[in-house]
């Protein structure tokens, strides 16, 4: 199904077709709304999940021990003046004691036409941004 024109269906395969149609690799996630994005150019892969009309976009940053994840980092990881203004960080914390440093922001949808295939790329786009800068902030701690 190719993107043609604005619909009232907003689904995860006409999200998937932009995504396609802008040269991203799209594989299927855990269920029928979340799915997996590579970059080609940048390697990222991205965990897409659209619930309802909000699409939430995640990338992972780095892997890192608990410990490491000091007063200090976390300090640096919620300051509003970090260079990382589009996305925010989150830890999951995996069942063998590491976090998982993601980072994570979304967009609304209205219709799937041209500003909504704007948006969708756009928050990809921030996110490839921002996880490069995000690596560059948390180099010291690493």
């Amino acid at each position: 199904m190719a993107y043609s024109r604005p619909t009232d269906e907003i689904c995860a395969d006409s999200v998937k077709n932009i995504l396609v149609e802008a040269g991203f690799e799209t594989t299927p996630g855990v269920d029928e709304t979340c799915f997996f994005v590579k970059d080609p150019e940048g390697g990222l892969t991205f965990t897409c999940d659209l619930e309802n009309d909000i699409l939430y976009n995640t990338v992972c940053c780095v892997e890192i021990e608990e410990r490491v994840l000091t007063p200090d980092m976390m300090r640096i990881l919620l300051d509003a003046e970090n260079g990382i203004s589009t996305s925010s960080f989150q830890t999951i914390k995996k069942s063998s004691g590491t976090l998982i440093l993601t980072l994570n922001n979304f967009c609304k949808l209205q219709d799937l036409g041209p500003e909504d295939k704007d948006d969708i790329l756009s928050c990809l786009e921030f996110l490839n941004l921002d996880v490069l800068a995000a690596r560059d902030l948390l180099s010291s701690f690493l």
